[in-house]
């Protein structure tokens, strides 16, 4: 028994003495106004800026929402050989954002993200990738969800170096220059 108890004793200083230990190890969480800088937002919908939406609280975010554009209101049409409606997408693109979390080791990455129940499949969504990965992933509230934000799971990675790097996603072939509808209230990394 007493070897068990120093093996613990051990075990638990030498897991605080290395790096990302129990003296480093803290939860990160930014809002949506600290994710686009001042160059790239705006208090109103405008073309080629992020829309910060202060008054998202009945949208249950409490600091607001960084959106691409003004959402459509209303049910969208959709079913077999409809086609997918100009309203149903901003009518502009909005800048990549990039953003250094400026962490070090491995997290699990949390993502605030909008839902609208206009939409019966397919809603909005993001682009999202880490500096380094070739490839963007969609990031898109589940179809179950109620609320107008969830928060979800996205992935675990080690951002030691790292900047994530978030895009507006273009529009089919049939809508040049425009892009989905997407949002942002929050971003949280923990260990």
């Amino acid at each position: 028994m007493k070897y068990v108890v120093l093996g613990a004793i051990l075990f638990a200083s030498l897991v605080a003495a290395l790096p990302g230990g129990a003296a480093e190890r803290k939860d990160l969480r930014i809002d949506a106004e600290s994710l686009a800088p001042p160059a790239l937002r705006s208090d109103e919908p405008s073309p080629g800026k992020w829309w910060l939406r202060h008054d998202a609280r009945d949208w249950g975010s409490k600091s607001g929402i960084l959106m691409t554009g003004k959402p459509p209101e209303g049910m969208i049409k959709t079913g077999e050989w409809v086609v997918l409606s100009a309203k149903r997408f901003v009518p502009y693109r909005v800048p990549a954002l990039t953003v250094d979390p400026k962490a070090k080791g491995w997290y699990r990455i949390h993502v605030g993200l909008y839902h609208d129940p206009a939409y019966p499949e397919g809603g909005p969504r993001l682009l999202a990738r880490l500096t380094g990965e070739p490839y963007s992933e969609y990031l898109q509230a589940p179809d179950r969800v109620k609320a107008r934000t969830v928060e979800v799971y996205w992935k675990a990675a080690d951002l030691t170096g790292k900047k994530l790097v978030l895009e507006q996603p273009p529009a089919p072939m049939n809508h040049p220059n425009q892009g989905f509808v997407g949002a942002l209230p929050t971003f949280a990394w923990s260990r």
